[in-house]
């Protein structure tokens, strides 16, 4: 009997972690209210004046190895990289890409 409980503690454990893995389970959405839509209003303006292209991320990729892809010889600071992947995909983690997923890049040229 306790071989079976132990088989199916493992199964659990196996599941749980292919799931965590496969789909994620942090939420991502926001709080609805009237402080998220101004808030919602000023991304989309930010976004307008930052140029940017879609990419699909691969297993290994990052924020910063991603938009070394993107930029070449392009000098832009870590941070800077960051806080427009930020503005340009709301409520995304820059920590927790997920594979398979497409999300928006800045585009910097050599005169920004």
């Amino acid at each position: 009997m306790k071989g079976f409980f132990t088989f199916c503690f493992c199964l659990l454990v196996a599941y749980t972690a292919y799931y965590d893995i496969t789909y994620g389970t942090i939420p991502t959405s926001h709080n609805a209210g009237g402080a998220e839509t101004s808030t919602a209003a000023r991304t989309e303006n930010e976004e307008e004046r930052i140029p940017a292209t879609s990419w699909k991320v691969h297993p290994g990729e990052t924020v910063l190895s991603i938009s070394e892809k993107l930029n070449g010889n392009a000098k832009a600071s870590i941070e800077k990289i960051v806080s427009d992947f930020k503005k340009l995909n709301p409520g995304v983690n820059v920590h927790q890409l997920q594979i398979g997923k497409t999300y928006r890049f800045p585009v910097y040229t050599q005169s920004r």
